[in-house]
């Protein structure tokens, strides 16, 4: 038995190493231009400008013309990502956002849109 657990095991791990190999992390640093609350607590949509060019922030996988959304189960992480938005945009400090080009949106939500996982606000 204890065989056919380590190649089970193995195997787990290859298929997650080698699924993970494919998903690429894209980012993009720039000023908060608008924040939607509408659809909180479910998630909330913003979007992004280059600080110095002042153009909307996009690329192939996820065009300037999408908003940018953060999505979670939990309602307090959702007021969270709001609050660390309102900041930026208070401060002018430019932020940071990381989606994965594997996966960029969520086709459920009725709209064109980016679903990023992390954000940072840049000093």
């Amino acid at each position: 038995m204890a065989p056919f657990r380590f190649w089970l095991i193995l195997s787990a791990v290859v298929l997650l190493v080698s699924s993970s190999a494919t998903a690429a992390n894209v980012s993009f640093s720039g000023q908060v231009t608008s924040v939607q609350s509408s659809y909180m607590p479910a998630f909330l949509t913003f979007s992004l400008k280059d600080a110095n060019t002042s153009q909307p922030l996009g690329d192939a996988t996820c065009p300037a013309s999408w908003f940018f959304v953060f999505k979670d189960s939990s309602a307090d992480k959702i007021k969270a990502m709001y609050a660390t938005l309102l900041a930026a945009t208070i401060s002018g400090k430019s932020v940071t956002v990381i989606y994965d080009s594997a996966a960029p949106s969520d086709s459920s939500l009725g709209f064109p849109n980016c679903v990023f996982h992390f954000l940072y606000i840049a000093s």
